[in-house]
């Protein structure tokens, strides 16, 4: 054997180590160990992630992206799950001397439930969280969802229809997990 060709089959070798480590690295053939799941950085404290469906069988929704630099996106109603992000909500704690909880988006957006102004028909939309009380929600324990210190409950006006603050008529809204007791 040449010393070139000695030469080049050492470089062959090194070449597939490099090759067979990148390999594992990048396509995760070593397995690393199992680590418990984090939380989504913008709801730390969850109790729930998933759908939010109505006593009518309608999903929470969220049109996407609003607050603060866009105009308000109204969360409105959906007849069926879609598996969208727009659909999927998590359900933070909040503060143990205030309760409630937090209800964020978990689109990109990132965005929290918010009722604005305490009217009824008032419009519901998503925000950007800044964990103030018109975002501040309780489930009173029958299926109920209002907000904090006030007698206005999430009304589903059926598909499609953006919902809304209501103080007669409110609707039951489920999680395909847990019910929540009354916290506020």
């Amino acid at each position: 054997m040449t010393s070139m060709t000695k030469l080049r089959t050492k470089a062959t070798v090194a070449a597939s180590a490099i090759l067979t480590i990148g390999s594992i690295l990048t396509f995760g053939i070593m397995a690393a160990p199992a680590q418990a799941a984090q939380p989504f950085a913008q709801c730390p404290n969850q109790v729930y992630v998933g759908t939010i469906h109505s006593d009518i069988g309608n999903y929470l929704d969220s049109y996407g992206v609003s607050g603060q630099q866009n105009p308000p996106g109204y969360v409105h109603t959906w007849p069926s799950s879609s598996g969208s992000d727009n659909q999927l909500w998590c359900v933070e704690k909040a503060s143990q001397n205030l309760g409630g909880y937090f209800i964020h988006v978990l689109n990109p957006s990132g965005k929290c439930l918010d009722g604005g102004p305490n009217t009824q028909a008032t419009k519901v939309w998503v925000w950007g969280c800044n964990g103030t009380n018109d975002q501040r929600w309780c489930w009173t324990g029958n299926g109920y969802l209002i907000r904090y210190n006030q007698d206005l409950g999430l009304k589903d006006k059926g598909s499609y229809n953006i919902v809304i603050l209501t103080e007669n008529g409110a609707s039951r809204w489920y999680t395909s997990g847990p019910t929540f007791p009354y916290n506020c």
